[in-house]
């Protein structure tokens, strides 16, 4: 009997363990804020400016298709915008050097919808993803491998 018990509690143990192991709920600094969700797939979890992130990869895979179908490129600067007001998953980078790459990543989102000719929006949207890869190469090096996909050959 005190074998069954021993191999019953050694099994929701490591059931337990590794349950654990593979997700986790982390309360965030500020209370008003949903917890944040940790896994294998998102190691630091998803914070306001790691959400956004992501949104961005996904609509910047939306603006390359329109350029290259030579389409009207769907509005997202609003939403880019956001990238100085979202929370990151550490304050600490979010230092002058972030504050100068947004501003530059912005001014280059800009330029891209100010481009006229598919050659240009090209250009600029690559111009764009580069500004994208810079920042992340000095803070965040994690999406870099995702980022250089976005590129167009021209």
């Amino acid at each position: 009997m005190k074998k069954i018990i021993l191999i019953i509690s050694f099994l929701c143990f490591i059931t337990i363990f590794f349950y654990n192991c593979t997700k986790k709920i982390v309360s965030t600094a500020d209370n008003n804020t949903a917890p944040k969700e940790m896994g294998e797939t998102n190691p630091n979890g998803s914070s306001e400016l790691a959400l956004l992130m992501r949104e961005m990869d996904k609509d910047s895979w939306k603006i390359r298709e329109a350029i290259e179908k030579n389409q009207n490129i769907p509005d997202i600067k609003d939403k880019f915008a956001k990238l100085h007001t979202a929370t990151p998953t550490e304050i600490d980078k979010k230092d002058a050097t972030y504050k100068v790459m947004g501003d530059a990543f912005l001014v280059s989102v800009d330029n891209l919808y100010k481009a006229n000719s598919k050659e240009e929006k090209l250009s600029a949207y690559n111009i764009m993803v580069n500004n994208c890869l810079n920042c992340h190469k000095a803070a965040c090096p994690g999406p870099i491998v995702k980022i250089k996909k976005l590129f167009v050959n021209q």
